[in-house]
This record gives C-alpha cells, sequence and structure tokens, in this order.
C-alpha cells in the first residue's frame, strides 16, 4: 500500500519535473505493455519520471493520471 502524498510533496515534485525531458509518451492507444515497460525502465535508472499525454489521447488528462 502507498501513501498518499501531501500537497507540499506534491508541489515539490512537481517544481522538480520542469527541468525534466518526458520519459514516457501516451498517444492514442492510450497506457499499452510498451509505455509499462518505459515507466518501469524509468525508475530503474532514477526516482522521478516524466510522462507526456499526447494530443492524440482522448483522455482526460486527470482522469488517465
Amino acid at each position: 500500500m502507498t501513501d498518499d502524498l501531501t500537497g507540499k510533496q506534491r508541489r515539490h515534485l512537481r517544481a522538480l519535473g520542469y527541468a525534466l525531458k518526458p520519459t514516457v509518451s501516451v498517444g492514442k492507444a492510450g497506457v499499452t505493455a510498451a509505455v509499462v515497460r518505459s515507466v518501469d525502465d524509468g525508475y530503474k535508472t532514477t526516482e522521478l519520471i516524466k510522462a507526456r499525454l499526447e494530443r492524440s489521447w482522448e483522455v482526460d488528462r486527470k482522469e488517465g493520471a
């Protein structure tokens, strides 16, 4: 079970994320096995990854997160 982040922690991580280049890109196909693999690979090398939701993805950004 994961702990929920406080608002202050989320703001801090979001601020750190501005300097990152997107590691994962989610397109029209949504979250596929390849996307999951990319996320797993990203977490093996760093603690924080940045994902890009392409405009072709038709799911609401907050719902998809």
